[in-house]
């Protein structure tokens, strides 16, 4: 390992770690039979990669995705999969709404989608291990949740542990839950904050946007804003950092829990 590379080890939410000042660039650091993915200065080890020769291959990876809506950012990985930008293949997508565009997209695109709604009358620990039933059919690598509105419990998070990611439009810490973008602008107006922003986290538990962080991208905000071209601005940041993020994890694999 060359001297700019060098870590100090130890251990975070079950993965392994190092303080390392590089983040998903060169990004592939080989340790005996194992390799590490440094992810925001913390990295997981992974064995998936395999050998031709000399040079490093890795299968393409999984992804299901579970969204409730729109579904551009859903869009913007199918586009990144198909032009061979991400090494993975959308398996399948998830909707808890049927009439959500998100299913017109998977339709277009020939990738297996499914509604499951919640009733009234079934319970959320039965709806989310019926909703892992489903998508454990698919032995997804990545479990995607982009724009997916509903907090997910053990009975779901359990079945995939440190494989379910979560895109949150805003900073770490900063407006959790629903109607980010229009509590940031509003904070904006009052004189509170001059930046939002976009991160990818990881979901081990309950917790509403505030798993570990995996990248995260600034956006300002500008007097001349508008809340219209401020959402513009933050979904076009969705798009390129989910599918920068996506393509160094699928390059190197699939973590495993140390």
């Amino acid at each position: 390992m060359s001297n700019n590379r060098q870590v100090a080890k130890g251990r975070f939410g079950g993965f392994l770690f190092a303080k390392i000042p590089l983040c998903l660039k060169n990004i592939l650091v080989y340790s005996g039979k194992r390799d590490i993915l440094l992810v925001n200065n913390k990295s997981c080890s992974y064995s998936k990669t395999q050998r031709k020769g000399s040079i490093m291959t890795t299968p393409p990876a999984k992804l299901v995705v579970l969204a409730s809506g729109y579904g551009s950012n859903f869009q913007a990985v199918i586009d990144a999969c198909k032009a061979e930008v991400i090494n993975a293949h959308v398996c399948a997508l998830v909707t808890d709404q049927k009439e959500a565009y998100c299913l017109t997209r998977a339709r277009t695109e020939d990738i297996k989608s499914m509604i499951y709604p919640k009733f009234k009358a079934v319970s959320r620990q039965a709806y989310d291990q019926g909703l892992a039933d489903l998508v454990t059919v698919f032995k997804p690598d990545w479990v995607l949740l982009l724009g997916w509105m509903r907090i997910l419990s053990g009975a779901f998070l359990d079945q995939f542990p440190g494989k379910v990611i979560n895109m949150h439009p805003a900073l770490p810490g900063k407006f959790p839950g629903v109607n980010a973008i229009e509590r940031a602008f509003a904070a904006f107006q009052e004189g509170e904050v001059n930046e939002t922003g976009v991160m990818l986290h990881f979901v081990p538990d309950e917790g509403v946007d505030d798993g570990p962080v995996i990248t995260q991208a600034t956006v300002r905000i500008f007097m001349s804003d508008t809340l219209e071209t401020l959402k513009k601005r933050i979904h076009d940041t969705e798009h390129a950092l989910l599918v920068s993020t996506l393509q160094s994890l699928c390059k190197v694999g699939q973590p495993a829990l140390i």
